[in-house]
């Protein structure tokens, strides 16, 4: 790595590091004043507060980032301008890409940063600290939910479930599951102790059927589909993905981008404006965190263009793109909402729009 290239990136990261800092320490701050008297009364050990306040953090993580980045490449470019230290770059023949580099780098790693964040982390965590928070900051004991039930309307099916364990959704205890006629009687109901979802198929433990006549009345008793109450048997016909009975608990938000895709595409019967709000949540959660690198990108030839003349005129100009960024967040998922341009163009349009002038004014600032 070029001296150059580690000095750039010294003075960068220690800037961010402060405005991520400051902006931390306000998030946190804003809402332990809203819950100080909760979280005292509570008395949940120090650990669990702290990961509460942990899934505060990362969950605005997708806010928090850009916002330093702006502000940290920002005020690093006045302070190498000050220092004349732009320009002895540029006299020794170091190109403006070469002084940009860092920049971008970083850009573009906070914004995968932030895609494997709210993928991999944020979702859970997210989901544990809401029920925390609902429970009066008192530890939680379990994450099973009682008496969940999913209907398939395509399918005609109909899953009960005594107990759903959030941290295992895939094995689920006390099933029913009704199969209805399309006059809504029922044809048949599976009991069984246990389920088990394993490569793509449903796995019934100790498995009884009743069946019933076209009056819904019983036909016969429950006759076991096992030799053995412990035995176990394969259901090809249930197709149903574990996901949907992680939905029916969690709020939307809460899901990965790939759960809300595998929740979509095993519920074909949903309504088009359905399909086309969740459509538009999947792609804003995998364009979003891109602000990262898009805001650093219009940021340096701001903070260029600010530090040769007047430096108020950079950072306007930086902070008018910034949230004219956000607006037009707004306007493409309003569009692709309504369904006036397709979802995903709606999620990425502020990306493509705000990509394009990014690269213009790096041209123009050469």
């Amino acid at each position: 790595m070029r001296i150059v290239t580690k000095h750039l990136l010294r003075e960068y990261l220690l800037h961010l590091f402060y405005c991520v800092v400051a902006f931390l320490m306000m998030f946190v701050l804003y809402d332990l004043i809203a819950h100080i008297a909760e979280i005292m009364s509570g008395d949940a050990p120090a650990y669990k507060v702290l990961a509460y306040y942990l899934s505060i953090v990362l969950e605005s993580l997708y806010q928090l980032l850009p916002a330093s980045l702006l502000l940290a490449t920002l005020y690093t470019l006045w302070q190498l301008s000050r220092s004349n230290e732009i320009t002895a770059m540029r006299a020794s023949g170091i190109s403006l890409y070469s002084i940009m580099g860092p920049f971008l780098a970083v850009g573009i790693i906070a914004s995968v940063l932030t895609i494997g964040v709210n993928e991999f982390v944020t979702p859970r965590l997210a989901f544990w600290a809401e029920a925390f928070k609902k429970n009066d900051f008192k530890e939680l004991k379990a994450m099973a939910f009682p008496n969940q039930a999913h209907y398939s309307s395509r399918k005609r099916r109909l899953w009960h479930i005594s107990v759903l364990d959030l941290k295992q959704p895939n094995v689920v205890n006390g099933v029913k599951i009704t199969n209805e006629r399309e006059d809504s009687t029922r044809i048949s109901e599976i009991n069984a102790h246990q389920g088990f979802y394993m490569d793509g198929q449903w796995w019934l433990v100790g498995a009884q059927i009743q069946k019933f006549d076209t009056n819904d009345g019983p036909v016969g008793g429950l006759e076991p589909l096992v030799s053995d109450p412990d035995d176990i048997r394969q259901f090809d016909e249930l197709s149903v993905d574990p996901v949907n009975f992680a939905a029916g608990v969690k709020e939307w938000q809460h899901l990965s981008s790939m759960d809300m895709y595998r929740f979509v595409q095993s519920n074909p019967d949903m309504s088009q404006t359905s399909r086309a709000y969740k459509h538009y949540d999947i792609h804003a959660r995998l364009a979003g965190p891109w602000a990262c690198f898009i805001v650093t990108l219009f940021a340096i030839p701001a903070g260029l263009q600010g530090s040769r003349r007047n430096a108020l005129v950079g950072i306007f100009m930086a902070i008018g793109m910034f949230f004219a960024y956000y607006t037009f967040t707004q306007v493409g998922m309003f569009l692709g909402k309504r369904e006036v341009i397709p979802p995903p163009l709606g999620a990425w349009l502020p990306n493509l729009l705000f990509l394009w002038a990014g690269v213009i004014m790096v041209w123009r600032a050469r």
